[in-house]
């Protein structure tokens, strides 16, 4: 004998013709806020795979001595590995604020219009039990650990905020270590090289610029609007 059970289905986004469905500002929201956990589980793994390689630099140039500076000028011995080190600690720090952001980012789930669950209460005529499995179903399917209780029309924008301040954050490292291969690169302490058929500027074709490093640093620069060369 076969149970008789009886299947709703929830369309998310409005239309004239769904009488079942929930908002659309439940599609937007949740869709937006899929988007951005996507895009730092993307830089998570950028990042895992630069502090790999930042490690085995480290190890590699480990005993390989050069001059420190304080203000510019020679203070003291340091090594090369040590230069790569200080990079990976903070870029270690930065991915662990980062990985906790990821793994608490809250999503704003099926909370209706105005944040009151008043459209699936409907739906559900008033079953409290239903609406709230239906949204924790929503968020185990996209992955999401947390879920807001009290929101209105959209989730609170410092969540946003948050996100800005962890890819500021990640960024930060790179950004200190190119102006760092800078630094060197005038006290003729390193350089990028050339690559096979790669000259310098066409009025100095023997000038090794640090390019890789410049593009980087001058583009944080530019983003953080210092007027840089």
């Amino acid at each position: 004998m076969f149970k008789k059970t009886t299947l709703t289905v929830v369309r998310i986004g409005t239309s004239d013709n769904f009488k079942d469905s929930a908002p659309c500002v439940d599609c937007t929201k949740i869709l937006k806020q899929l988007q951005i956990k996507k895009s730092l589980d993307l830089v998570l793994d950028l990042v895992v795979a630069s502090l790999s390689r930042l490690g085995r630099l480290a190890a590699e140039n480990s005993s390989l001595m050069l001059t420190g500076r304080t203000h510019n000028v020679a203070a003291q011995p340091t090594t090369l590995g040590k230069r790569f080190a200080n990079t990976a600690e903070e870029l270690i720090n930065a991915y662990n604020k980062a990985n906790f952001l990821y793994n608490h980012f809250p999503l704003r789930g099926l909370k209706g219009a105005v944040g009151t669950q008043q459209d699936l209460l409907d739906l559900f005529e008033g079953n409290f039990e239903k609406v709230d499995l239906i949204e924790k179903r929503l968020a185990e399917i996209l992955e999401f650990d947390e879920i807001l209780d009290s929101v209105g029309q959209v989730y609170p924008r410092s969540l946003d905020f948050e996100v800005i301040a962890a890819l500021v954050q990640i960024s930060s490292a790179p950004e200190n270590f190119s102006k760092t291969i800078r630094l060197m690169a005038g006290h003729n302490l390193a350089t990028e090289g050339f690559k096979e058929g790669q000259t310098g500027s066409s009025a100095m074709p023997h000038k090794m610029n640090a390019r890789t490093s410049c593009l980087l640093y001058t583009s944080d620069a530019a983003d953080e609007g210092l007027g840089v060369d």
